[in-house]
């Protein structure tokens, strides 16, 4: 049989204007699809580190506790004249700066108020009666009836070593690298909790107050009595400052 050795040219036609731009939407359209997938993705990794973080800061504080008979270590004191935060007081017990830095922070490598040599994403109680002040008596968990629903450790974009929802001039401020003021770290709708017996979690800040049913207790008093009705409407004010902020 005789075949034909005149080689065949396929003619091979570009797309067109109407294909290319419908290759363009189907892409736009994935990217819108998957660019929050990612995002929230990172954000969970973040979330996760963040709360490793306070964990780790937990154990840290029970070693402390241990070797000071339950005493909690001063929110700020003073070593051969200068200030140090209570970061600086744990940090023989953690060994890592790192640790006080939560990914998530905008803030978190700047430094502390006491300018210590650490730096700024955790913060102590400031409602436990002032108890971490060098002003006020120290705080003792060994005298606690219930440490596992008690605040020790929370999240906070402010320079300052405590933090207190009782005080929405200083903590419920947008935070200012040139300034000390700031409000709770957020995980978009929670922030990480590190409770006086070592137990970290993840919480929407607003159910700490024990204004909800589903969650009777205020977290930031030692017996976890109720705020008053005045208290109550500015924690919920700093508190929600930081939610509302979360969510944007």
């Amino acid at each position: 049989m005789y075949r034909s050795t005149t080689p065949v040219h396929h003619h091979q036609q570009g797309m067109t204007v109407l294909e290319v731009a419908g290759v363009i939407v189907i892409l736009a359209v994935l990217a819108a699809i998957l660019f929050p997938v990612f995002a929230r993705t990172d954000h969970g990794s973040h979330h996760i580190s963040c709360l490793s973080n306070e964990k780790q800061i937990g154990l840290a504080m029970m070693q402390y506790f241990q070797d000071n008979d339950g005493i909690a270590p001063p929110r700020q004191s003073k070593d051969r004249g200068k200030p140090v935060s209570w970061r600086l007081v744990i940090f023989p017990y953690v060994k890592s700066k790192t640790v006080f830095q939560c990914p998530s922070g905008p803030y978190s490598t700047l430094p502390d108020i006491e300018h210590d040599g650490l730096t700024r994403s955790y913060a102590v109680n400031g409602t436990i009666g002032g108890s971490f002040g060098d002003d006020h008596p120290y705080l003792n968990t060994s005298k606690l009836k219930s440490p596992a629903t008690l605040i020790l450790v929370c999240e906070s974009t402010s320079s300052f070593g405590d933090f207190d929802p009782l005080n929405p001039a200083l903590f419920a401020k947008q935070a200012d690298a040139n300034g000390d003021t700031g409000s709770m770290q957020m995980h978009h709708e929670a922030s990480n909790f590190l409770f006086a017996d070592g137990h970290a979690k993840a919480i929407n800040p607003l159910m700490t107050l024990g204004a909800d049913a589903r969650q009777p207790l205020n977290y930031w008093i030692i017996d976890n009595h109720p705020f008053d009705v005045d208290d109550l409407k500015t924690a919920q004010y700093t508190l929600g400052y930081a939610v509302e902020k979360g969510r944007r």
